[in-house]
């Protein structure tokens, strides 16, 4: 039985090789698309953006060790 069988997860593993292959054709599929005139480099950048979905959100990094009244302390400033 598999890991998605057991639990209903759904498990995919990082490939690297796989990504940057996966890049390259969404790259070139944009690449396309804009010299046709299918879509405008505004357009193609609000796509490829979120569709700025993310504006407003702030990323937070915590080194590790970092503690939990460390990040009360950090949220209040």
């Amino acid at each position: 039985m598999s890991v998605q069988e057991e639990t209903g997860v759904r498990v995919s593993y990082y490939d690297p090789d796989q990504r940057a292959l996966e890049k390259a054709v969404s790259r070139r599929r944009d690449e396309e698309a804009l010299i046709s005139g299918r879509i405008s480099r505004e357009d193609l950048q609000r796509v490829n953006g979120g569709y700025g979905m993310f504006r407003g959100s702030k990323l937070v990094r915590h080194p590790k060790g970092f503690k939990a009244a460390d990040r009360k302390l950090a949220a209040a400033l």
